[in-house]
């Protein structure tokens, strides 16, 4: 997934700064845990001013004093290790992660944290990790972490259900998540967002559902939308599934040919075709849809279905043209021929014959003698009619026409 994804769990570098979730307390020390030595007074007092400059922003001066605490190397375990810890948030704060990452490393590893600071500083090296791309390193010390702490706090969740969504293992991240979102108050967007996409990938529709529904509720936004029109599609529900999409189209977050066509398809399986044509037809005037085979097809069946049979003829034609077959202007030829324009239905059918690739070509040879019939040309229509009777599909009928043809010529 994108690095943007990432921006569900980090929200600013300020949050690298805090400790662990409030929630979670240690279980048992960490195994790197060591007999926690005292902090000499004069290491504290200059770790106090080091605060100071930190309170205030100063990075640089703290950076000098944790510095100048190092230099005579005089220190125990647990006063280096808590320099290094510090040295870990002052470069947080100034968005140096790879050498915050090595800072809090090296913290860790000296092993003179007390069990708290020690959670503490691997929640936020868990973080660290992520956020410098080094993802399997990233879940494992939050796993680890996972082990240690007690009562993780729900944002803990989201961050290795997102850890695990980063790497493609969609099942184990909403393992993480779920518990991430039973405790979520206030609801969050992102983590929403986020148990949506996740569901959305293990195609369970309900659950995704679910939070599409109220990620549109509170934040109508327009991948939302299409997606909970998408999820309606799988569940079969074409009607909620187009009262989504008209209200995305209300809110302007049609933005493409193929939504709109959706749309107009939508109309079309609810029974509404009438509609489906206005949409299609002004869209494709506007350039918002695009004039191909398929539009102007599915335009001409829209206005067939409406019983608007003139309004399906330009469009029909259009889509005939298009068409690698002929099967669009046999189509047309027997709209001709129902509305006894016998010479257009003529033309039609025999560009159809011409272009090929019929299923039936017995059957149009028998349209086409039908409309030379009734024009009054007798003798290509017998030819039409005899090209019919010999296919199957056609002669039958066929055969009747070129006895009606015998009477009438006498």
């Amino acid at each position: 997934m994108a690095r943007a994804r990432r921006a569900l769990a980090f929200v600013a570098a300020a949050a690298l700064l805090a400790a662990a979730p409030a929630a979670a307390r240690d279980k048992r020390p960490p195994p790197e845990s060591k007999r926690v030595e005292a902090v000499s007074r004069a290491v504290y007092e200059k770790l106090g001013k080091v605060q100071e400059a930190m309170d205030a922003e100063n990075w640089g001066a703290a950076a000098a004093g944790l510095q100048a605490i190092l230099a005579p190397g005089k220190l125990n375990a647990s006063e280096e290790s808590l320099v290094h810890q510090t040295f870990g948030y002052v470069h947080s704060a100034q968005a140096q992660y790879t050498k915050a990452v090595a800072s809090f490393e090296k913290a860790l590893a000296l092993g003179g944290l007390p069990g708290s600071a020690a959670l503490n500083t691997r929640f936020n090296l868990g973080q660290l990790y992520l956020l410098t791309d080094q993802n399997e390193k990233g879940i494992r010390t939050l796993e680890t972490w996972f082990q240690q702490a007690e009562n993780p706090s729900a944002a803990a969740h989201m961050l290795l259900a997102n850890a695990y969504a980063e790497k493609g293992d969609y099942r184990t991240a909403w393992r993480w998540a779920k518990p991430g979102m039973d405790g979520m108050d206030p609801p969050r967007e992102s983590w929403m967002a986020l148990a949506a996409q996740l569901n959305l990938q293990l195609e369970s529709w309900a659950e995704a559902r679910r939070w599409l529904e109220r990620l549109v509720n509170r934040w109508p936004k327009r991948t939302y939308w299409l997606q909970l029109v998408a999820v309606y599609g799988e569940t079969n529900q074409p009607r909620k599934a187009l009262v989504a999409m008209e209200m995305a189209e209300r809110q302007g977050y049609l933005t493409t040919s193929q939504e709109r066509v959706r749309l107009a398809q939508l109309y079309l399986f609810n029974e509404n075709p009438y509609r489906a044509g206005v949409v299609l037809e002004e869209g494709m005037a506007k350039g918002s849809i695009e004039k191909t085979r398929e539009t102007y097809e599915l335009l001409a069946n829209a206005w067939t279905l409406a019983r608007e049979y003139e309004r399906a003829l330009g469009p029909l034609a259009q889509a005939a043209e298009r068409a690698g077959d002929g099967k669009l202007w046999v189509r047309l030829g027997q709209l001709h021929l129902d509305a006894e324009r016998w010479g257009k239905a003529r033309e039609a059918l025999r560009k159809g014959i011409a272009r090929g690739g019929l299923d039936h070509p017995g059957e149009a040879q028998l349209l086409l003698g039908i409309a030379l019939y009734q024009d009054g040309e007798l003798g290509a229509a017998r030819t039409a009619f005899e090209s019919a009777a010999r296919d199957p599909n056609a002669a039958g009928q066929a055969r009747q026409w070129l006895q009606t043809l015998a009477a009438s010529q006498g």
